[in-house]
C-alpha cells in the first residue's frame, strides 16, 4: 500500500487576522485630539475622554526631572489613580526627597515595586552597575526595572497605562503614537507625546509644582536610552 503525506500545499489554509483590543478600537480615535504641538487644553481632554472609559488605569512615574507634570495633571483628573514607580534602590538622597514631596503636596496613591535583588546585595556579589555593552546588563535591566514593573501589573490588573514617554526623548519613542497595545493587555496613553522639554517646564512653572533636577537611572546610563519599559 503507497502511503501519501498531504503537505500544506494540499489545504487552504486561512491564517487568523488578529483584531484589536475592543478598548484600543475604541479610544484609538480620541487620540486625534492632540495636536503636533503642546497644549495643556488638549492633553487634558484627551485624558478625560480616554479615563471615562477605563475602569482600571494607572500611571507610571520616576519621579525624575518634570515628572510633575503628568502626575499633577492626571491627579486633577482622577485623583484617586494608583501610581506605580518601580524604586531601584539606586535613586538619589534628592529623588527620594522629591518624591515625597510630590506625593504628599498632589495627594498622590503610590504604590512601590522593588526588585527582589537590591542595590546593595547587586553591588556585593556582582561588582556594581554594568554598562550598557557588558553581558550582564539584559539581567540588570530584568532585575531592576522589568521584573518589579510586571509584578505591579499582575498585581493591580490595569486596563490603562498612562506615561509621560514624549517624541523628543529618544528615537524609540519618536514613533510611538498616542495610544497604542502595552503589555498584559494594556493600552497605553502617551497624552504628552508632542510636548517639548520647554513646554513641561512652562506647565511647572504655571502650576508652581515642585521640580528636581538631580536624577539618576541605572540602567539607563545616559539621556536617549530606553529604561526598558516602554519596550514591552
Amino acid at each position: 500500500m503507497t502511503h501519501r503525506y498531504q503537505s500544506c500545499a494540499d489545504f487552504n489554509f486561512i491564517m487568523p487576522t488578529r483584531t484589536k483590543p475592543p478598548l484600543l478600537e475604541l479610544l484609538e480615535p480620541i487620540a486625534d485630539i492632540l495636536p503636533d504641538q503642546a497644549s495643556t487644553e488638549a492633553s487634558e481632554k484627551f485624558l478625560r475622554l480616554c479615563l471615562s472609559h477605563s475602569k482600571n488605569p494607572i500611571i507610571t512615574t520616576s519621579f525624575g526631572p518634570q515628572s510633575g507634570v503628568l502626575l499633577h495633571m492626571v491627579s486633577q483628573i482622577t485623583p484617586n489613580i494608583k501610581v506605580v514607580w518601580v524604586d531601584s534602590g539606586y535613586n538619589l538622597p534628592a529623588t527620594y526627597q522629591h518624591a515625597e514631596k510630590l506625593t504628599r503636596e498632589l495627594g498622590l496613591n503610590l504604590k512601590v515595586y522593588t526588585p527582589s535583588t537590591s542595590a546593595a546585595f547587586w553591588d556585593a556579589t556582582r561588582g556594581g552597575i554594568p554598562t550598557v555593552d557588558d553581558e550582564r546588563h539584559a539581567a540588570f535591566t530584568n532585575n531592576f526595572k522589568i521584573t518589579p514593573f510586571q509584578q505591579a501589573l499582575e498585581a493591580l490588573q490595569p486596563d490603562v497605562w498612562i506615561s509621560s514617554v514624549r517624541r523628543e526623548q529618544s528615537a524609540h519613542r519618536a514613533t510611538l503614537p498616542a495610544i497604542h497595545e502595552g503589555p498584559s493587555g494594556t493600552i497605553k496613553l502617551a497624552p504628552l507625546i508632542a510636548w517639548q522639554e520647554n513646554d513641561m517646564q512652562a506647565y511647572l512653572d504655571d502650576h508652581q509644582i515642585a521640580d528636581e533636577s538631580r536624577y539618576f537611572d541605572p540602567v539607563k546610563a545616559q539621556y536617549g536610552r530606553e529604561c526598558g519599559l516602554h519596550k514591552l
